[in-house]
């Protein structure tokens, strides 16, 4: 509930549609049977929503030291179902996209890249 409200003030909605926006994700009945199960699945759409929010701050103030963060929760999210590769696969595709490209010229994406070898050659 907190990341999707700080996601739509992030996305320029004010108190109202933080509330809106919270009280929906709280109430969506797929959350519900999810963490009703108490399976792995529960925790991906919080590490999606959470890699969505950092991306969308990174966009917005334009500070590429936060791909770190980005790195460390898909790094999270695949040591937890590897659907999060899914995820980087179009993140990378809209960034190039957009003009956000520039960011492949800085070392901040690369350093907070998941290494595919910590989560799917595991030994």
């Amino acid at each position: 509930m907190l990341l999707t409200g700080l996601l739509a003030r992030e996305l320029g909605g004010g108190r109202f549609a933080m509330a809106v926006a919270a009280l929906t994700s709280a109430f969506a009945c797929f959350y519900v049977v999810m963490a009703y199960l108490f399976t792995m699945n529960a925790y991906e759409p919080l590490i999606w929503t959470g890699c969505a929010y950092v991306v969308v701050r990174i966009i917005k103030t334009g500070d590429q030291r936060l791909w770190l963060g980005f790195g460390a929760l898909a790094g999270l999210g695949l040591q937890n179902k590897y659907s999060m590769a899914i995820f980087c696969g179009a993140l990378v595709v809209g960034v190039l996209l957009s003009p956000a490209r520039k960011a492949f010229a800085q070392p901040w994406i690369w350093l907070g890249a998941p290494s595919p070898r910590s989560s799917f050659c595991r030994t």
